[in-house]
């Protein structure tokens, strides 16, 4: 698991266990700032940036990723089928540009 810092941007795998256990408190924190403020990270697996890892899809892949996929997508269709092909496609086949 790899971990950013909110604070100070760094990134990380282990972070620094913080504990007081004479009172039950245990937390993370970045080894650089000592902040708790950390969200887990992964890299897309198209572009290998860094993202939240809630803000990927499932299969691991960024919004901006697939917002440009999909644009290119129905760009190739457009520009490679005529009106009526693309009727076809969709009553035929259920391919038609994503919304």
């Amino acid at each position: 698991m790899t971990y950013k810092c909110n604070e100070c941007g760094h990134v990380f795998d282990e972070p620094y266990l913080y504990e007081e256990p004479d009172v039950g408190y245990a937390a993370l924190w970045c080894p650089d700032c000592h902040s708790d403020d950390l969200s887990e990270v992964a890299e897309c697996k198209f572009c290998g940036e860094l993202e939240l890892t809630h803000e990927l899809t499932i299969d691991g892949y960024c919004r901006a990723c697939v917002g440009k996929t999909r644009a290119h997508f129905n760009d190739v269709l457009q520009k490679l089928f005529e009106a009526e092909e693309l009727t076809i496609l969709k009553h035929e086949f259920q391919i038609e540009p994503i919304e």
